[in-house]
């Protein structure tokens, strides 16, 4: 879905460290993929916003900026639990526990 691909490119385009983890929740949480689509809608908003010489539009530019910066660490918190957690196929155990 193209909505997908701007989305995930987004995303990684803003956390680039962590390009592999957000492929991988991406494709395995719909709950993920909607907060990633937000972010990307919002990313939108505020290039949009950004162009506008109003009085409202520097408004929305706060706003959307505020948005966007909740959504970045909404979708941080996921990505540092993930870190923790093996990949799929992997159990945990004293040779596989990465403490």
């Amino acid at each position: 879905m193209v909505c997908d691909n701007k989305a995930i490119q987004s995303i990684k385009t803003n956390l680039p460290g962590y390009s592999r983890a957000i492929e991988r929740v991406f494709a395995e949480n719909e709950s993920f993929r909607s907060v990633c689509e937000d972010f990307h809608a919002c990313s939108e908003a505020l290039i949009h916003w950004g162009r506008v010489t109003s009085d409202e539009a520097a408004r929305r530019r706060g706003e959307y900026s505020e948005l966007l910066g909740e959504l970045k660490r909404e979708i941080l918190c996921w990505l540092e639990v993930l870190e923790n957690l093996p990949e799929p196929g992997e159990g945990r155990g004293p040779d596989t526990d990465r403490r």
